[in-house]
Formats: structure tokens, sequence, C-alpha cells
């Protein structure tokens, strides 16, 4: 134990200036994740501001206020019927998704079985259109099983379709909004994951080196001569590269457990696995090549492959083929896992980066107990 930790104070005072840069960018990271969370989430263009549209209502009746209720409770459309004069001004400036027209005596002629739909009117957003085509059609085809229900009688009609209850779409909603403010906290975590992991990943290039300066110099030729075996470097080395790694990337776990995400707790333990990869894998790249240029290639290409195939900048689909199949054999794309909240399983994420880190120093154990007998 005294080896290691003199090992380890070794590598502290050698790569002091690696450490310098860790916390410069854990600062970063946490400054970021500040500035993110400084803005109103409201503000931020998430797709989850409502649907404006206006609507050119006919009649007064029971289905009209029915369609209205389904336009605003059910599906959070914000409803504009006031100013009909501007509604093809603010089509075109796109102040609104559409224009829906309600006929006049759409419930009589519903009533009478006839086939009857509520027109709407888009610009050239297809999707936009078909999207709203298709509540449309919905509310349509809910109504006419009403009125064949009804027989053509009117109140019958008006009663049944009166007795549709919103109040368990209101607690859906209500239970979305909590959901879209705890997303709006999450949000500095999942934008600036690439970037972080970037950071993570580029911190281990001052263990790499101090691991290629160890060998250029011979200090594995005088370990033959002293009691210090194989066990003592790895582990001493590895626990000052795991330490560095770490100060970068925890940021991500703090600013998770003061935002109270609920899987706090497996970022945290998915964060610390993934330091220990790539102490490890830092260690054995340092091992496997002689030249500082072999070095920064291999480290280079590691790094951007995997931060790119592992999903840290933009998610995999599931029909990526060959992507996706690299991208599993990636540690960060099971950290981004569960960073994401994506994860089915998140145990069994945590379980698969501690087999990348326990590999990961097996192979380095193995090599360095190689190159220290030859």
């Amino acid at each position: 134990m005294k080896m290691i930790f003199e090992i380890f104070l070794g590598t502290v005072c050698r790569l002091k200036i690696g450490y310098i840069v860790a916390v410069i960018c854990a600062v970063v990271s946490f400054g970021i994740y500040a500035v993110f969370s400084a803005n109103d989430s409201s503000e931020l263009d998430d797709g989850s501001a409502p649907i404006r549209a206006a609507v050119v209502c006919e009649e007064d009746s029971a289905l009209t206020k029915e369609f209205s209720a389904y336009l605003t409770e059910r599906l959070g459309f914000e409803q504009i019927t006031e100013n009909r004069e501007n509604f093809n001004n603010m089509l075109i400036n796109k102040e609104i998704s559409a224009i829906i027209e309600i006929p006049e005596g759409l419930e009589q002629s519903l009533l009478d079985g006839k086939d009857v739909k509520i027109r709407s009117v888009t610009l050239d957003d297809y999707e936009n259109a078909a999207y709203i085509s298709a509540y449309l059609d919905v509310f349509m085809q809910s109504m006419d099983i009403a009125a064949k229900a009804s027989g053509g009688d009117r109140e019958r009609f008006e009663s049944i379709i009166g007795n549709a209850s919103y109040s368990s779409v209101n607690i859906e909603l209500a239970e979305m909004a909590k959901a879209d403010n705890d997303v709006g906290a999450f949000v500095p975590i999942s934008c600036t994951l690439g970037f972080v992991q970037l950071l993570a990943s580029g911190a281990m290039l001052f263990i790499i080196l101090g691991v290629l300066d160890d060998k250029q110099y011979g200090t594995y030729k005088r370990m033959k001569c002293s009691s210090v075996k194989p066990f003592h470097y790895i582990a001493g080395t590895g626990t000052a590269a795991f330490l560095q790694s770490l100060i970068c990337i925890l940021p991500m776990s703090v600013w998770a457990i003061m935002i109270g995400t609920p899987n706090s707790a497996e970022i945290l333990a998915g964060n610390i696995l993934f330091a220990l990869f790539l102490s490890g894998i830092g260690i054995l790249i340092a091992l496997l090549v002689n030249s500082k240029a072999a070095l920064f290639t291999l480290s280079g290409g590691l790094v951007s492959l995997g931060t790119v195939a592992g999903g840290s900048f933009f998610p995999i689909p599931e029909n990526a083929g060959m992507i996706k199949i690299i991208s599993l054999v990636m540690p960060y794309y099971w950290l981004n896992d569960i960073v994401k909240c994506t994860a089915e399983q998140p145990l069994l994420n945590i379980c698969i980066l501690a087999l990348f880190a326990v590999l990961t120093y097996l192979a380095v154990a193995v090599l360095f107990s190689v190159r220290k007998r030859t």
C-alpha cells in the first residue's frame, strides 16, 4: 500500500498541469450548466409550445362546444376566434398553424347521416397539415358514432357527447407540464453531454504522456531491480488517472443531484465507472504506442469515434445498421443511455460499464507484465 501511495503522489506531482486543466474543465462545465439554467425554459423552442389555430365557426351548438373543448383541453391547442379578417395574413406570416372552418348546420347534417367534414387550411407544411387533418378526422369519427347511437335524436346526441369528461385529460396535461419542467431542468446536461465527454477524454492525454515518458526514460527497466511490482505501478498510476478523469466529469453528477434528477444515483455510478474506464484506456494506449505522434492519432481517433458513434452529440437510431452495432461496443453509448434517461434497465448499463473498466485494467495488467519481463 505504501508503494502504491508513493507512486500515486509521484504521478500527481508530475501531472499537476493536467489536474489544473481538469479543474478548469470542471469549472467550465458547471458554468455552462448554470448559464443554460439561467434562461427561462419557457423561452426555449423545445416543441412544447401550444399549436395556434384560428377557428371559423358558423354555428353555436353542443357539437361545436365539444369541438372547442377537444381542441383546447384534449390537444392543447391555442384557439383563436377573433379578428377573422386577419386570419389569412396570420397564416401567411405563420403566426398560426391552420385555419379550421366549421360549416353551418354541421350538427344537423351529422344527425341526418350525411358525410360531413371539418375543413382546415394550411400552407406548405405538409406534416403539420397531416397531423391537423388526422385530429379532425378522429373527432368527426367519434361524433359520427355518437350520432348513430342517438338514432338522429338531437337531445340524445347532446346527452351522449355531454357525458365526455376532460378531467382526466387535465390531470394528464398537468403531469405533462411537470415532466416538461423536469426536462427543462435537465436540458443543460443533455445539450452539453458530448462537450463534457470530450473534455474528460482529452484530459487523459496528460496521463498517457506521463506513462509514455516512463517508458522512454527506462522506468520499467529500473523496476526490475526494485521491489515494485506491476500491480503497484498500475494501481498508483491508475488512481491518479482516475482522479483526473473524475474531476472533469463529476460536475454532471453534481448538477443532476442539485436539480433532483430521478436517476442521479445511476448517473453518478455511470460517471465513476466511465472515469475508471478512461484512466485505464489512457494507460493502455501509452503501453501500446512508442511515439507521441502515434499517441495523439490513436487517442484522438478513439475519442472522436467514441463520442460520435456513442451518441454523445446526436442519438443513434435503431435502424442505423453497422453504426448502431459499433455504438454498442462503445462505453460512451451505455453512459449516454443512462444520462438521457433512455435506458430500460439502468443497472444493466452500469454492469456493462463496470465490465468495460475491468477488462481495460486486465489488459493493462497483462501488457505491463509482459513488458516488464522483457
